[in-house]
């Protein structure tokens, strides 16, 4: 009877001890994150990376594609004139006048940059533990960058990739920002058309080129050097 106690008490004493172990470690884990994020909040503010990209799409269009919007245009509007709808009228003469400013003025140039603080936006630093989460989008040839911030009056930021290198922006921020993708595999036509196509965090971070080069970068081990040859004796011909 002894020995069967015994033998019942020491997995639940490992156990415990596998429990407080892991426990233990993970105090010590977050020990080091605290300490590492009170060290990064008492470093001065420094540049990781800075890019330059246009406020907005600007994307120019052709004489035939205001002829078409001008055509649908007069005809929605004499329908409503027709039916007496005259807030529509006024609607859409509006949204003529911002699609032309939009398409005819140049935006301006902003610079964007990380910091080791947070990003940098509209001359605004938004800490990281204000960002919640990011994600890259496709419109127009041109890569979108959505931040997500822990903020009720401000919750996304849309800003543009422009002359910057989206490999090295994606790369930065998700080693301080999780990466989501809010369509997931799937992808419905409304959401592709306001918001782009919707870039997966595999088409930035290309595992195997990394894995190609640190192999290259590897030192090969140094050959032993051959033994040197000894010379054949060579024996004389008899003479005849």
């Amino acid at each position: 009877m002894p020995n069967k106690t015994i033998q019942k008490k020491q997995p639940k004493d490992i156990g415990d001890l596998r429990t407080q172990i892991d426990y233990l470690e993970e105090q010590i884990r977050q020990a080091e994150m605290a300490a590492s994020e009170r060290l990064e909040q008492s470093a001065a503010i420094r540049s990781i990376y800075k890019w330059k990209a246009p406020e907005r799409i600007f994307d120019p269009k052709g004489r035939k594609w205001y002829i078409t919007v001008a055509f649908i245009t007069i005809l929605i509007v004499a329908y409503s004139a027709l039916t007496g709808n005259y807030l529509l009228i006024l609607a859409l003469i509006m949204l003529l006048m911002l699609l032309y400013a939009l398409n005819t003025f140049p935006p301006k140039i902003l610079e964007h940059e990380i910091t080791n603080k947070g990003l940098k936006i509209f001359e605004q630093i938004h800490t990281w533990n204000r960002i919640e989460s990011f994600w890259v989008a496709k419109r127009s040839n041109q890569y979108v960058l959505n931040i997500n911030l822990a903020d009720r009056r401000v919750n996304r930021i849309i800003i543009l990739v422009g002359q910057g290198d989206p490999n090295i922006i994606v790369q930065e921020l998700v080693k301080r920002v999780d990466y989501i993708n809010p369509g997931g595999t799937k992808q419905d036509i409304l959401s592709r058309l306001t918001e782009g196509k919707h870039i997966p965090l595999t088409k930035f971070l290309d595992v195997f080129e990394e894995s190609r080069k640190l192999n290259k970068e590897k030192p090969r081990p140094n050959k032993a050097p051959a033994a040197p040859r000894r010379p054949v004796k060579q024996t004389p011909k008899p003479k005849v």
